[in-house]
């Protein structure tokens, strides 16, 4: 028996290579919340994928009592700290360091998210990683970095 390994190479262009990056970097640093809250959604009969973005402000109220809001934000909370601690990442830094140092004790803390949350899913921020992720994560039903890195 002769055994043929084969090796695959993906390369992508600069843009799917960050998006990919970002998306490996959340899923090792957040796979757990993620998981959660994409399971939590998926026992609710919930689309993960439709709760991930940010709800439009004037909806914002409405999705407070929907199911797996407690692992909706501790995902996004996750994911908030992480961007704040990768070395490099200017997008939304002033929200993230609102989020990341301001006093729980004022109430705002959920307004403080909320808006960090918002600027992260802005199209020239994260929007992309932060969709793929959600995207994978719902289709294989957990959040898992794969280990393999991209060129381009």
């Amino acid at each position: 028996n002769t055994h043929l390994t084969l090796h695959f190479q993906i390369t992508m262009g600069a843009e799917d290579c960050w998006t990919w990056g970002i998306h490996q970097f959340l899923a090792r640093g957040c796979g757990k919340p993620i998981t959660n809250f994409v399971q939590c959604c998926q026992k609710a009969g919930e689309d993960p994928k439709d709760r991930f973005p940010p709800l439009p402000a004037l909806q914002a109220s409405e999705g407070k009592d929907q199911p797996c809001n407690q692992e909706l934000m501790m995902a996004q909370r996750c994911i908030v700290h992480q961007f704040w601690e990768k070395p490099g990442e200017t997008k939304c830094r002033k929200s993230f360091e609102a989020f990341v140092e301001g006093d729980d004790a004022d109430g705002k803390s959920e307004q403080r998210l909320t808006k960090a949350w918002r600027c992260a899913f802005e199209g020239r921020n994260y929007e992309r990683p932060l969709l793929q992720l959600i995207r994978q994560a719902d289709a294989v039903g957990a959040c898992r970095a794969s280990g393999r890195g991209c060129t381009n």
